[in-house]
C-alpha cells in the first residue's frame, strides 16, 4: 500500500508560520488595532456620533437643551466658554428668557475642532447666531507646538507632533482622560465649603511662579516668545495661520449654508489687557521681543481675523480687548492671579461687553 506524503509547498508554508507566528501574529495585531484608530479617527472627523456629549450636558442646565421656538444664541468655544458658571450663562440671565443660549464649548479646542462639531450643533439646535469663543493665547499654538525644542519630554514631542499633522483622537482620548482625572478630584472633594475656598484661593492669589498653570509655564519652556509670537502672528505662528485661516473659511462656508450669521469673539492674551500680567508672565520666562505690540489697540491677530471674516457675508468680529482694558484701568483684576483664564469678575464683564454689541447689532 503506498502511503501519501504532504508535497513540499505545503511543509514549507506550514513551517514558515511555525517558525515566525509570533511575528505574524504581532504583525494581524497591530493592523487590527490600526484599523480601529482609524475608523474613530474618521468618526470624529465625521462626528458620526456626539463625541462631546457630555461636555455639552455639562455646561448647560438640563432644559436649555430642547430646542424651542426662542431665537436661539450657540456659542463654539473652548475652556474660556465651559462650564455653567461661564460667561455664556450671564449672557443668558443679561438677554433674558426671550433669548436661548446654548453652550457648546469644549476645553482644550482650536477652531479645527470648533468647525467639526458646529455642523450637528447647528442641525440640532437651529440657531439664529453662532458665536464662536477665540482666545489669542492658545489657538495657534495648538495647530502648530514647538516641537523642535529641547525642553519637552520624547511622549509630550510625540503628542505634539502627531496632533498638529491633524490627527485628533490622540487629543481627544487625552482630553477625556484629564476631564475623567478632573472629575474623580472634585468627588473626592464633594464638600461645597472646600470647593469654595479653592475658588476663594484661586480669585485672591497671590501670584507665584511656581504655582502658576503648569501648561503654560511648559509650553513656556519649549518657546519663551510663543505669546508675542501668536499676538503678532511671527515665526511659527505664521504657519499655523495658514492652517487656522482655512478652517475659519470653513466655518464661515458652514454657516452661510445654514443661513446663520457668525460672529468671532476674541478673548486676549491677559498680557495684552495691563502690565502686571506681562509681568508675571515675565517671571515665567516669557520673552517680549517687541513690548509696543502688547499695548497696541488692536494686535495683528484680530487684524487678520477681520481680513478673513470680511470675505465672508455674515460674518462679524468682536475684540474684547478694549472692554477688558477699561475695568483693569479702574483697577478690577478680571484673570485668576496663577491661571491665564478668566475669573468670575472677568466672565461677568465679558458677557456684558459681547450683551452690549449683540444689543447694538
Amino acid at each position: 500500500m503506498t502511503t501519501a506524503t504532504p508535497s513540499r509547498s505545503v511543509v514549507v508554508r506550514g513551517s514558515w508560520f511555525h517558525r515566525h507566528r509570533v511575528l505574524t501574529l504581532l504583525v494581524a495585531n497591530v493592523a487590527f488595532l490600526t484599523s480601529i484608530f482609524v475608523v474613530l479617527e474618521a468618526a470624529y472627523w465625521g462626528q458620526w456620533i456626539d463625541f462631546h456629549r457630555a461636555d455639552l450636558a455639562a455646561s448647560n442646565p438640563p432644559g436649555i437643551l430642547v430646542p424651542d421656538s426662542r431665537p436661539t444664541i450657540l456659542v463654539l468655544g473652548d475652556s474660556f466658554s465651559v462650564g455653567r458658571d461661564n460667561w455664556p450663562t450671564h449672557l443668558q440671565e443679561l438677554l433674558g428668557p426671550d433669548t436661548h443660549v446654548v453652550n457648546s464649548g469644549v476645553g482644550g479646542t482650536t477652531i479645527r475642532q470648533m468647525r467639526i462639531i458646529a455642523d450637528g450643533r447647528i442641525q440640532r439646535f437651529n440657531p439664529s447666531l453662532v458665536i464662536c469663543q477665540i482666545y489669542t493665547g492658545n489657538d495657534l499654538v495648538d495647530l502648530r507646538h514647538p516641537v523642535a525644542s529641547g525642553q519637552i519630554g520624547r511622549f509630550r514631542k510625540l503628542y505634539w507632533s502627531v496632533t498638529d499633522h491633524g490627527w485628533l483622537l490622540p487629543w481627544y482620548l487625552n482630553t477625556r482622560l484629564r476631564q475623567t482625572i478632573d472629575r474623580w478630584s472634585r468627588n473626592r472633594m464633594s464638600d461645597p465649603t472646600e470647593m469654595e475656598r479653592i475658588i476663594a484661593e484661586m480669585e485672591a492669589g497671590p501670584f507665584s511662579p511656581a504655582d502658576y498653570s503648569p501648561r503654560s509655564a511648559a509650553l513656556l519652556a519649549a518657546s519663551p516668545t510663543l505669546i508675542a509670537d501668536q499676538i503678532a502672528v511671527a515665526d511659527e505662528m505664521a504657519g499655523a495661520w495658514s492652517i487656522y485661516e482655512g478652517e475659519l473659511d470653513r466655518l464661515a462656508a458652514l454657516c452661510n449654508a445654514h443661513g446663520v450669521p457668525l460672529l468671532l469673539v476674541v478673548v486676549p492674551h491677559c498680557a495684552q489687557v495691563h502690565p502686571r500680567y506681562a509681568d508675571r508672565f515675565r517671571a515665567l520666562g516669557a520673552m517680549f521681543p517687541d513690548p509696543a505690540a502688547l499695548t497696541m489697540d488692536e494686535s495683528i491677530f484680530v487684524t487678520r481675523l477681520k481680513a478673513v471674516a470680511a470675505r465672508s457675508p455674515g460674518v462679524e468680529v468682536f475684540d474684547a480687548l478694549p472692554s477688558l482694558r477699561k475695568q483693569e484701568g479702574e483697577g478690577v483684576e478680571l484673570y485668576f492671579a496663577n491661571d491665564p483664564h478668566l475669573n468670575q469678575t472677568g466672565r461677568r464683564v465679558l458677557a456684558d461687553a459681547i450683551a452690549t454689541t449683540l444689543e447694538s447689532r
